[in-house]
């Protein structure tokens, strides 16, 4: 039975208009900020009694990670949050607001204990909660909630060292894991060549966009059109007209708009020309008719267009 009101649910939302889905959603998000709240406090009770040992697990992460079965990533982000919340109580408030997320707490936390190890010597609690304080001031007011700016923000309030070698370090697989620090700039240039590179390296991850420009450059010197041996690297050519080429220098993101609500994409990723009235319904190739989406929105308008068709 439970099962079957599970179905019939899922049904019904399939008869809601989009603007009753959208408003469901986020009434079910705040639904979802609550319970997460109820669980932090619930979360304390558990730390103050030493629920945990007393039921046989050694620590709070293991009780939560083995009894109640939450992934470790998604134990640690709760155990933070239980804790800062503990440390600065507005903290359980602004969460239950979605003014911070649980992956900003996370990071707070995470370069809160590496600051410690670095400052061994300093036994001063009061200032470490009061930094705290100041980055939560600074996140909450700050418009962007990507994970990047949430970084900037953090770092920047502890003030931690900038390490800057690159190591290497060769494993019992002889596998090689580097760690490298990149400046700003050089930060951007990679995440700019990760998005032109997105149609012949479509996952984005550093390794195959590595594997591919290698296998480039030594095709190019040796003269011989090689192929790389990740067989997930797709080469898929950008459109071959010149006339599209401009598009690209003009316009760098995506230029679809909700006609709603009046919001942007801006993605940057698998960058593709579309025309804007299609070629069956006399659309031409000229500039004027031509307009860039991300590979997302060009699938997204085609099918729009297909039932119209």
């Amino acid at each position: 039975m439970p099962d079957q009101k599970i179905k019939l649910h899922r049904v019904h939302h399939q008869y809601l208009k989009d603007h009753e889905l959208d408003r469901n959603l986020k009434k079910t998000v705040q639904k979802e900020r609550e319970v997460l709240s109820e669980i932090l406090e619930l979360l304390k009770e558990v730390q103050r009694r030493q629920l945990f040992l007393k039921m046989g697990y050694s620590s709070l992460f293991s009780y939560l990670t083995e009894g109640i079965g939450y992934s470790a990533a998604s134990a640690m982000r709760r155990i933070d949050a239980m804790r800062l919340s503990l440390e600065i109580p507005e903290v359980s408030k602004q969460i239950q607001s979605g003014e911070l997320s649980l992956s900003q707490v996370s990071e707070i936390q995470k370069v809160s204990r590496e600051y410690l190890k670095s400052h061994k010597q300093e036994k001063d609690s009061s200032k470490l909660t009061k930094t705290k304080i100041q980055i939560i001031q600074e996140l909450t007011a700050s418009e962007a909630r990507d994970h990047g700016t949430t970084q900037k923000i953090v770092a920047q309030g502890f003030d931690l060292p900038l390490i800057e070698n690159t190591v290497q370090k060769i494993q019992k697989n002889e596998s090689v894991r580097i760690e490298l620090t990149l400046t700003k700039e050089q930060f951007e240039k990679l995440e700019k060549m990760k998005s032109l590179l997105s149609h012949v390296v479509p996952d984005g991850d550093l390794r195959s966009l590595i594997e591919y420009l290698s296998d480039r450059v030594i095709a190019q010197k040796s003269k011989v059109q090689s192929k790389p041996q990740n067989q997930k690297v797709q080469r898929l050519a950008l459109p071959p007209k010149k006339i599209y080429q401009p598009l690209f220098h003009q316009h760098s993101t995506c230029q679809y708009v909700d006609p709603k609500s009046q919001k942007t994409c801006t993605s940057a990723w698998k960058l593709q020309v579309e025309h804007i009235m299609p070629r069956w319904a006399g659309g031409t190739d000229t500039p004027e008719n031509l307009t860039v989406l991300c590979a997302a929105h060009n699938r997204f308008k085609y099918r729009q267009q297909s039932g119209m068709r």
